[in-house]
């Protein structure tokens, strides 16, 4: 514990014992965090099982292992026709791994465990901050760095459910109701 600091040991405790992770995988991502002290430790947790489940190449079928927001203000400013489109590789790089579809321009990008251009793309263009995960259907936020629950507004369920019919098509065969 003492060659990675106090705040990563806290990390690395609530991953092995709470969340039943290998100690040499968890110590793997707990290297990754800030040196400082300073900083939110529910937050480092969330990074940490993120950073595992994306190496493993798990899904959970739910959204985030952790944390998930219900009032993100951003959710409003999405546009259904979006998330209509499959998520085929970043635009940005090519990479066909952890790919995201900005909800307000449609842009194709990588996650933050590939090459990292969501987040490039969310810094450099104007309000194009909430994303949707190709991989689960999850919803992301830049702004407020959490999942946002897609039940917390129409508008996000709409893209939610875009999406599904562009990844999944039409499963019951009949066609809309």
């Amino acid at each position: 514990d003492d060659a990675i600091g106090e705040r990563a040991a806290r990390a690395l405790r609530a991953l092995v014992e709470t969340y039943a992770f290998d100690v040499a995988d968890a110590l793997s991502v707990v290297r990754a965090l800030p040196t400082s002290e300073d900083g939110d430790d529910l937050e480092d947790l969330k990074r940490c099982v993120d950073r595992l489940l994306d190496e493993r190449g798990c899904v959970d079928n739910g959204g985030p292992a952790l944390g998930m927001t219900r009032t993100c203000a951003h959710g409003a400013r999405v546009d259904a026709r979006r998330a209509r489109e499959a998520c085929e590789a970043c635009e940005a790089c090519g990479t066909r791994r952890e790919l995201w579809r900005c909800l307000t321009c449609g842009d194709a990008s990588c996650g933050r465990y590939a090459n990292g251009h969501s987040r490039a793309h969310a810094r450099a263009s104007e309000g194009c901050v909430v994303v949707l995960s190709w991989d689960d259907l999850s919803v992301w936020c830049h702004e407020c760095e959490s999942y946002v629950d897609p039940e917390s507004s129409a508008a996000l369920r709409a893209c939610v459910a875009a999406a599904a019919l562009a990844k999944f098509g039409d499963r019951d065969g009949g066609g809309a109701v």
